[in-house]
């Protein structure tokens, strides 16, 4: 399941029962694999639902947002040290794999190298 953190699967911040309800509801239906991002990267939208995803024994997968404030990587905010601390962020929440949404499929095969080789 794609989960939008505290947005669950929708487009506004739900409280944290109706998030915690949704994960187990979730994890009952069969659901065992959750690929948990914020559209803006920020990390304490996962804390609910990725305490729930750990407690019902699944997987969970934290994935970081691709944007870019220039053509390439780079810029003041989007760079390379952007990615690659977001990344060390999350590996605090457990994650195995770095793993970067680039959901416009704006992210050139030399930035990702760059990303997934330097980490």
């Amino acid at each position: 399941m794609l989960l939008r953190g505290q947005n669950l699967v929708g487009y506004r911040n739900y409280a944290d029962d109706v998030a915690r309800l949704f994960v187990d509801k979730s994890c009952e239906a069969g659901i065992d694999v959750f690929r948990v991002f914020d559209a803006l990267n920020d990390f304490r939208n996962f804390q609910t639902v990725v305490e729930r995803i750990k407690a019902n024994g699944k997987h969970f997968q934290g994935t970081i947002s691709y944007s870019l404030t220039e053509r390439r990587m780079g810029g003041e905010v989007y760079n390379l040290e952007y990615y690659i601390n977001k990344s060390r962020e999350t590996s605090g929440n457990g994650r195995r794999h770095p793993l970067l949404q680039d959901m416009a499929g704006i992210m050139s095969p030399f930035d990702i190298a760059k990303t997934y080789f330097r980490t």
